[in-house]
């Protein structure tokens, strides 16, 4: 890594006089350990929008309820299906980025957890590239993108419908945000998001509930 004179971070977001970079960086203290942090959390983030099979927060979270019955599946959430996509898209770039720039002889697999883990891996590199803003500030766009896709727009959760539990007339609604999400009545009964698919199910009377 090429010794840089201590200059200001050189992200983007910094309009007025930014913080100085940390020494042999381009990026300040704060950004590069967000940076970290959002490769980190990068993975779950991938897995969770990959359970969220159906829109959130101000959309039909899980179908059309029980009173459709119609058998069809539940419809994607087009806000998830696209950042797991451009994460993978923008993940595997930067990684091809570093096998060429440091002629590296073995690339990383082309899955989420294997490009972050790579990333992080060369990431004193990448903080004292020129281009380190950018990663950076692409990096954050994937975390609020999928956050966004997760937690929906912050309005009041829609009301799905009759809980699907034998005797229980209380009223299903989604709950909870990230990956913490879950689907479930006043009774106290619940779903994860990888329970998703088959609670539709048995809202539309696929399976016997």
């Amino acid at each position: 890594m090429t010794t840089l004179d201590i200059g200001a971070c050189e992200r983007p977001r910094h309009v007025a006089e930014p913080p100085p970079a940390v020494p042999g960086s381009r990026l300040c203290r704060g950004c590069r350990s967000a940076l970290g942090a959002g490769l980190t959390g990068l993975p779950g983030l991938y897995e969770a929008c990959g359970h969220a099979l159906v829109p959130l927060p101000g959309g039909s979270v899980i179908g059309r309820g029980r009173t459709g019955r119609t058998g069809a599946p539940p419809p994607l959430n087009d806000a998830a299906v696209e950042t797991r996509d451009r994460m993978h898209g923008v993940l595997a770039s930067w990684a091809g980025m570093v096998v060429d720039e440091r002629a590296l002889t073995r690339a990383p697999a082309r899955a989420v957890p294997s490009l972050t883990t790579f990333l992080r891996r060369h990431l004193d590199w990448l903080a004292a590239h020129p281009a380190a803003g950018d990663f950076a500030d692409e990096i954050d766009g994937l975390v609020a993108a999928a956050e966004r896709a997760l937690n929906g727009d912050g309005r009041q959760p829609p009301r799905l419908g009759a809980c699907v539990e034998p005797g229980c007339d209380a009223t299903l609604a989604p709950f909870g945000s990230g990956p913490g999400r879950r689907v479930g009545c006043g009774a106290g009964h619940s779903w994860a998001a990888g329970q998703w698919l088959l609670l539709s199910r048995r809202m539309a009377g696929a399976t016997p509930a």
